[in-house]
């Protein structure tokens, strides 16, 4: 059991090391100074929050005995304009392409190293994991 133990010992080192050294590359850092920028960012705050009023005003008024159908068009409305500026905002924009990056990265690896260990076949993988609907072939 002990050289059981220590094997598991030595492969969490080994991915601890190659996250530390995936932390301290441009792709990391891009993605997280990106996030923090999204995150401190007062009008998407705003427009998160007002979206979230908006859809709740929405499904309550959809939900009551008697809908309101102009209500419900109103509502409809103000969620569509507030929809179109959070997916315009450019910060939203650089940090969903910054998200995107990393995140194609970190599966591109995951996808290697499932592979090399035999846990799915990776014929015809192409290692992107936008390309499918997901690893399926688990042995």
């Amino acid at each position: 059991m002990k050289v059981i133990r220590k094997e598991k010992d030595v492969y969490i080192k080994k991915a601890m090391e190659l996250a530390n050294e995936i932390k301290s590359g441009s792709d990391y850092k891009n993605y997280v100074k990106m996030k923090e920028k999204y995150e401190s960012d007062e009008r998407m705050k705003k427009l998160n929050e007002n979206f979230e009023i908006e859809k709740d005003k929405l499904n309550e008024e959809m939900s009551s005995d008697k809908p309101d159908s102009l209500k419900i068009k109103t509502i409809s409305e103000n969620l569509r304009a507030i929809y179109l500026e959070i997916n315009t905002n450019k910060t939203k924009i650089k940090y969903e392409k910054t998200k995107e990056k990393y995140g194609s990265l970190i599966g591109e690896i995951c996808n290697i190293i499932s592979g090399e260990v035999g846990v799915f076949s990776s014929a015809g993988c192409l290692m992107s994991c936008s390309d499918c609907s997901g690893c399926t072939d688990f042995v």
